[in-house]
């Protein structure tokens, strides 16, 4: 019988496995295209910094994103969820640097799987945290 942890483990790489398939060879125009008006996305600033869009409380009927804004939200989610459950738990979302090019974007998601990557592939489910 597998694990509760292999299960995860297998699944975490799975998903993604598959979103990285997807993102495979995307160039910059499709990952900030906005075919509607008013998406959310990233805004790239003339110094290198960006800003991404985000309201609290978020609004209702939720925006349309772009590719840009989806990738940046899962990578920055990864990054918070690790930094408060398992890690120092000192920075926020404001502390991110935002990528401002899908190139940026996909290594800056696939940098911040690393150190669930690495928990949860040492996780044992006879030994806590």
């Amino acid at each position: 019988m597998r694990s509760a942890c292999d299960i995860l483990a297998d699944q975490w790489r799975i998903s993604a496995d598959r979103l990285d398939k997807r993102l495979d060879g995307i160039t910059d125009p499709e990952f900030f295209w906005a075919p509607v008006v008013d998406m959310w996305t990233v805004h790239p600033w003339a110094d290198g910094g960006a800003t991404i869009d985000y309201h609290v409380p978020a609004p209702d009927p939720a925006p349309v994103t772009t590719i840009a804004w989806r990738l940046v939200h899962i990578a920055n989610g990864n990054w918070i969820y690790w930094e408060h459950a398992l890690g120092p738990g000192e920075r926020n979302f404001t502390d991110l640097i935002l990528p401002t090019s899908a190139e940026r974007a996909r290594h800056y998601w696939h940098d911040s799987r690393a150190p669930i990557t690495d928990w949860i592939e040492a996780a044992d489910e006879r030994r806590p945290g």
